[in-house]
This record gives C-alpha cells, structure tokens and sequence, in this order.
C-alpha cells in the first residue's frame, strides 16, 4: 500500500501536466478558450427565450482545433484581428433557442463547435467555419469595404441587383 500511494501520486500528476499542456492560448492577440462556462455567451443570449448553452469540448479534440484556429488566424494581419476580434470560443456543442448550431459570433468573439472528425467536424469544415462567422464580424464592423452590388446573366442581359 504505501508502495502504491507514490505511483498514484506520480500518476495524478502526470495527468494534470498533460492537461495543462493543451491551455487556452493567444494568438495575435486573440484568446483560444476551450474552457466553458456559461459566461462566455453575451448577457443577452442567456435569457430564457434565447437560452445560449453549450458543452465543453472533449479533451482529445483541444490540440487539433488549436491548430486549426492558429492556422486561420495567420491567415489575418495582427491589427486587423485587435481591432475585430478578442477571442475564439471552442465548444463540443452550442444551442440557442434549443437549436444546434455549430458555429456564431458576437460583437467581437467567435463560438465554434468540434465533436471529432467522423461527426463531420474536419479541420476544413472547422477552418471554414471560422472565416464564415469572422467575416460576419467584419461586415457588420466594416460595409463600406465590401460591394453589396452584383450581377446576373440573364438573356444576355446584365441585370443588377443590391442587397
């Protein structure tokens, strides 16, 4: 027995170093949080109608969304990503108005979901994700740089239409 207590001790600590090993991180500035509360979500989202939710990501899925969060975010100049956006939230999953979703923004974070590769949750879909809710940001922080004019073919005709 007392043989033991060491090795379980060594053990403990061997997981706790290995969990510590995959923190959240910052990447230009922008926080990568894998850790979940319910805070994370805007006051507004967690009224009851709203009712924003989540659950906390699996730990085997940390380092691969880091990685994929650290590649998408290279993808962006350092004071584009200050002036946009604060953090990346990861989540197995997320719901609003008891709706899954796998991917939303706020006025300057990120929520995406990761449930492992064989749900569908590739580093592409992930990836993809990212810049689809980042790009809502920087249209809603930004319209006068993005054209909301364009064109169609029809009967060889160009037709003009405007969002």
């Amino acid at each position: 027995m007392k043989k033991t207590l060491p090795v379980f001790c060594l053990l403990l600590c061997c997981n706790i170093t290995a969990l510590a090993s995959f923190p959240d991180t910052t990447v230009k500035g922008v926080y990568i949080i894998f850790s979940y509360s319910a805070t994370i979500f805007p006051d507004s989202w967690r009224t009851a109608a709203i009712n924003a939710n989540g659950k906390p990501i699996t730990y085997s899925e940390i380092e691969r969304t880091r990685d994929v969060a650290i590649k998408a975010l290279n993808k962006y100049p350092a004071p584009m990503l200050a002036a946009n956006l604060k953090a990346v939230y990861f989540l197995k999953e997320m719901a609003f108005f008891n709706t899954p979703f796998g991917g939303t923004n706020s006025a300057d974070n990120l929520y995406l979901t990761s449930n492992g590769i064989t749900l569908g949750y590739t580093n592409d879909y992930i990836e993809q994700t990212f810049h689809h809710e980042f790009s809502s940001i920087l249209f809603r922080n930004h319209p006068e740089y993005l054209d909301t004019t364009y064109y169609c073919m029809e009967k060889s005709q160009r037709t003009r239409f405007y969002l």
